[in-house]
């Protein structure tokens, strides 16, 4: 595989278009484009923000829903890893991409969702005990509202610099479904993660109401 991406090398092109300072997801890139010379400021993703104002912990796991959903990357180890899990738990699988329906519907004993709605999405996540993913669409919202999360990729992918930052672990894809319940990410989640999203979602009011946009709940952060 191509060798990771660094913040030295990485391309400014498309930021230097916009009107500065740009906001951005992630470390790396406010990396890139500090070394680009271009100003910008970290406001991480909307999508883990909770528009009525920051949760504050983690919800307690009240009982053995999962809901697991596919990255794009080692479909047979997911898969592998999926066929573990749901001896144990009660598997929800989420479709992100129309390609997934086919390959998840495969696997006998799991309810599949596909959803027409951010709401209808939202709300599997938050009724879950517990969210197993390789997807930042699905991690973001889950943690957002609280939700236990276990996340697996490549550490060293640097669209995943977010997470670190929140201080959430990236495991590897061969995730060993016996060892899932004593991770402190479902055991004792670090309760810190909050912290740093209540820094970055002041973050992004604030450089959003430089743009004249208002955000709802926006008291809760302090603005």
């Amino acid at each position: 595989p191509p060798a990771p991406a660094s913040a030295a090398t990485a391309s400014s092109a498309i930021a230097r278009k916009m009107t500065a300072p740009v906001g951005v997801r992630d470390p790396f890139t406010l990396e890139a484009l500090g070394r680009a010379a271009i100003p910008a400021v970290l406001v991480g993703c909307p999508t883990l923000f909770e528009p009525s104002g920051p949760v504050a912990a983690w919800k307690p796991a009240a009982g053995r829903r999962l809901v697991f959903s596919l990255s794009r990357v080692d479909i047979p180890g997911q898969l592998r890893m999926l066929l573990a899990l749901r001896r144990r738990w009660e598997v929800s699988a989420l479709v992100h991409e129309p390609y997934e329906r086919a390959i998840l519907s495969a696997v006998p004993g799991i309810a599949v969702h596909a959803f027409e709605s951010a709401p209808a999405f939202l709300g599997v996540l938050r009724a879950a005990d517990a969210v197993v993913t390789g997807r930042l669409h699905a991690a973001l919202p889950a943690i957002r509202q609280g939700t236990r999360t276990v996340f697996f990729g490549d550490p060293s992918d640097t669209r995943l610099g977010l997470l670190t930052h929140l201080g959430v672990p990236i495991r590897p894809i061969p995730l060993a479904a016996a060892l899932l319940e004593t991770l402190p990410e479902l055991r004792a989640p670090d309760a810190a993660v909050f912290e740093r999203v209540a820094v970055l979602r002041a973050a992004f009011v604030r450089y959003a109401a430089g743009y004249g946009i208002g955000i709802r709940g926006a008291r809760s952060c302090g603005m």
